[in-house]
């Protein structure tokens, strides 16, 4: 049962519960970082630990170990409350919670792995001995539905031979954030999900986020088994939503005379449906959604419980790709010629590449013979590690676009979107993905050196952008709904993940 507390409430438990003043986090990467800076700048002393010597060395000079928004901003406000170690012991004994934000690898049928997070376990554990007050132990990295019951809790038993609810406290409290905007998302979530070994470590836990993140976010305290399987619930919800609005686009695509962010906007004005994350765009991607996915279908399979919507939304997902390679080879006319591509991150701010829309569709179309050459303002050293020397790298949008057949931009990059000039385009065919050019046909883009687009699709539907991408439907010629448009498509570009 999940349990919301009055204010009232929540002063009495501050009033009977071990209080946490000091506070670790093992793992200092993508999340990790994030969370040391953002609990220093509550005011705790954090320690910080990883087995990464160059992510220690960055925090022990409060540098940022990662590439994140604000994060080297708040590290260096707050240095004076964060420490490197890289002994376990000092990690236990100048703490009294540890937060595990550390990698949880799928397995190839689709599981999340628990070696990273039983390894951090067993050294917490070892470290747990020789100390002699109560200890609290937060899992934040995504885990599969009863990992914590099964596996994580009786390893720590193991490793401390101390017993769970007794001589230390244990609860699983995954995050809901997006890389790009992992500080705001952390302080100001939506909600906070509590999954308690015992009603004291929730109280504990509580107490402390209350501190961290105000009065106003609902927080949920259930069950470890609850909360694992609430998080990669919400996500796999969220992916069903996505690859909805992406079927849509793709319909409205063929019948030709529908105006897919009109149709997305009714569905979303039922308060029902809502209208985030139902812009009909790229394909999802990142390290979260699609992982959760999988995994979601994966514990059902093992639980004897056949499911269907997850491996529809991930199929849908996958076809959006192939459908973007097809329509270049329409372009070219089964040619071989050079592709550009703008944005290979899988959302905008972000150096992250994990499954994304413009690293896979360059992989394939590189596959086919395709000449390709790759930009994105951020994740350029990303690209390079992912992609090799089988696609070229531009250093400019401009330089995306020389020589290039067709151009396809896989990011909402309005500020990317104004540089692209009709002489820059000069004739090419782009494939964009979200919409966010104004209508080729507008008084905004004069006659004389158009961006050149499917003519055919023009012909069929004068009121629609020719610029398309998998699932891309139409833009209204009228800047006024061209604002409309941009409000909707905050909501799928602030996702989070």
């Amino acid at each position: 049962m999940s349990v919301t507390l009055t204010l009232d409430q929540r002063r009495d438990i501050e009033c009977t519960t071990t209080a946490i003043k000091r506070v670790s986090v093992v793992g200092l990467g993508k999340l990790g970082s994030p969370i040391v800076a953002s609990f220093a700048s509550c005011g705790y002393e954090t320690l910080g630990l990883d087995i990464n010597p160059v992510f220690l060395e960055a925090l022990a000079a409060h540098r940022a170990p990662v590439c994140e928004t604000g994060l080297q901003e708040l590290i260096a406000k707050n240095q004076d409350r964060i420490f490197a170690t890289s002994d376990w012991n000092e990690l236990v004994s100048r703490s009294d919670a540890s937060f595990l934000v550390v990698p949880t690898p799928s397995d190839p049928d689709g599981a999340f792995s628990n070696r990273f997070v039983l390894d951090a376990c067993e050294k917490l554990g070892t470290a747990l001995r020789h100390k002699e007050g109560f200890h609290l132990i937060v899992v934040v990295s995504t885990v599969m539905p009863g990992s914590s019951e099964r596996e994580i809790i009786p390893a720590i038993e193991r490793a401390s031979h101390k017993k769970v609810g007794k001589d230390f406290g244990y609860c699983y409290s995954p995050t809901l954030i997006a890389l790009g905007s992992v500080i705001k998302n952390f302080l100001h979530p939506d909600l906070v999900m509590i999954g308690q070994s015992d009603p004291h470590s929730g109280e504990m836990l509580e107490s402390f986020y209350r501190k961290v993140i105000g009065e106003d976010p609902v927080i949920h305290r259930v069950n470890p088994a609850e909360a694992e399987l609430a998080k990669i619930s919400i996500n796999t919800f969220v992916t069903t939503k996505i690859s909805f609005a992406n079927m849509l686009g793709m319909l409205a695509e063929g019948l030709g005379s529908v105006n897919v962010d009109r149709v997305t906007k009714i569905l979303g004005s039922d308060s029902r449906i809502g209208p985030k994350y139902l812009t009909a765009g790229a394909s999802y991607g990142g390290p979260c959604f699609p992982r959760d996915n999988r995994a979601f279908s994966r514990a059902a399979e093992l639980a004897g419980v056949e499911t269907h919507i997850p491996q529809a939304t991930d199929a849908t997902n996958r076809k959006l790709i192939t459908n973007i390679v097809r329509k270049v080879e329409d372009v070219f006319g089964g040619v071989l010629g050079r592709v550009g591509i703008v944005g290979v991150a899988y959302k905008m701010d972000t150096d992250v590449v994990e499954e994304a829309m413009g690293i896979r569709l360059a992989s394939l179309l590189a596959k086919d013979g395709f000449s390709v050459i790759v930009y994105d303002p951020l994740a350029m050293e990303s690209a390079r590690k992912a992609l090799g020397d089988s696609v070229g790298y531009a250093e400019s949008v401009a330089e995306c676009f020389e020589n290039t057949g067709a151009v396809v931009i896989t990011n909402p990059y309005r500020a990317i979107a104004s540089e692209i000039t009709p002489d820059m385009a000069g004739g090419k065919r782009i494939i964009d993905c979200w919409r966010i050019f104004p209508d080729s046909r507008s008084d905004e883009c004069p006659d004389k050196g158009k961006i050149h687009y499917d003519d055919a699709r023009a012909r069929q539907h004068p009121l629609q952008s020719d610029i398309r991408g998998a699932g891309a439907g139409t833009i209204p010629s009228d800047p006024r709904e061209m604002r409309v448009q941009h409000e909707t498509l905050d909501y799928f570009v602030d996702q989070k993940t």
